[in-house]
């Protein structure tokens, strides 16, 4: 009994995956560029997005009645603003590309370069150039002996289908054919070796190129990181400055605490008291030492009363100075 396979038998097989491409060895000299230049970004972020932070916040922010201290509010923002950008531009020139020529390479040395086989980038381009020169020419010379032995197959054949034509002459034809076709062959063979070998010399030039590239954004970044400490030192100068920018509510203050002061009344003092004493006491809750606001302690004739009581010698009401407290053992 014939019977049919199962489906999954006649369904061809599922394609595999592509394989993916090795990822970048960042650690690696040649291609340590591309991960100098990922670290420079993430810095280049953070430099910028702090002070961003800190000036919206410190604009933004609700002041209370105090309001801002202006100065500290200008130049707060002005230095948080010149220090990102001062570290911001210092790290674009790191993820900046390097645009490399001839003569940058000049004297190199291929060493790093895993089977560069030249010590010197100067003796790759050189050999490179000879390379290329013997390549064209072969090139040149291998199509003259295809060209050959296409033209001597075509005679052998057509000897082959004449039958006018000896035998001897048509296996002499035939021995010079394949001779032709062995030559241009070889010659074939000859060229894609020297096309490999012109393939391996670019390849370890555009190392050399990466090498360098990676060299220049190592001295780049180092560079960065200088101009980077200045770019904190002003960013946080800026944050500090913005912090301290909003005022306290006046209203907020702490009062200062009541000091017992002696007044000495002058003729003006009594009379701005309406007392004929000489002398009464008073709690000073603000003012100068040479205008201290106080309010007077009553006594006979002289009701309490908040004034301000100056001590100038020409417009002064009397004399005050603090009463030393007892101090209980």
């Amino acid at each position: 009994m014939s019977g049919r396979a199962p489906a999954a038998a006649d369904a061809p097989p599922a394609e595999e995956a592509a394989p993916k491409g090795p990822e970048p060895l960042f650690d690696d000299a040649i291609e340590a560029a591309e991960g100098t230049r990922r670290a420079a970004l993430w810095v280049a972020s953070a430099l910028g997005a702090i002070p961003s932070i800190a000036i919206v916040g410190a604009i933004v922010r609700d002041p209370g009645r105090g309001g801002f201290d202006e100065l500290e509010l200008i130049f707060g923002v002005f230095a948080a603003a010149v220090g990102a950008l001062v570290g911001v531009l210092g790290l674009a020139n790191v993820i900046a590309p390097v645009a490399l020529k001839e003569g940058d390479l000049k004297g190199f040395l291929l060493a790093p370069i895993p089977g560069a086989g030249f010590e010197t980038y100067d003796e790759l381009r050189k050999s490179t150039a000879k390379l290329r020169t013997r390549t064209a020419d072969e090139a040149y010379t291998v199509a003259t002996l295809k060209d050959d032995a296409a033209t001597a197959r075509a005679v052998a054949v057509a000897a082959a289908a004449d039958a006018s034509v000896a035998s001897e002459t048509r296996a002499e034809l035939a021995l010079k054919s394949a001779e032709a076709e062995a030559t241009a062959t070889s010659g074939e063979t000859t060229l894609a070796t020297m096309r490999q070998q012109l393939d391996d010399r670019y390849a370890v030039r555009r190392a050399a190129y990466r090498l360098k590239a990676s060299q220049r954004v190592g001295v780049r970044f180092r560079w960065a990181w200088a101009t980077s400490f200045a770019a904190v030192l002003l960013v946080a100068t800026g944050v500090a400055l913005l912090g301290l920018a909003p005022l306290p509510d006046p209203e907020s203050r702490a009062a200062p605490a009541p000091v017992l002061m002696q007044l000495t009344l002058e003729r003006a003092g009594q009379d701005r008291l309406g007392c004929s004493v000489t002398s009464l006491q008073a709690l000073r809750i603000g003012g100068s030492d040479e205008a201290p606001k106080v309010i007077t302690l009553p006594r006979d004739g002289c009701p309490a009363r908040t004034l301000t009581f100056t001590t100038t010698r020409d417009t002064g009401l009397g004399r005050a100075k603090p009463v030393d407290p007892i101090e209980e053992d």
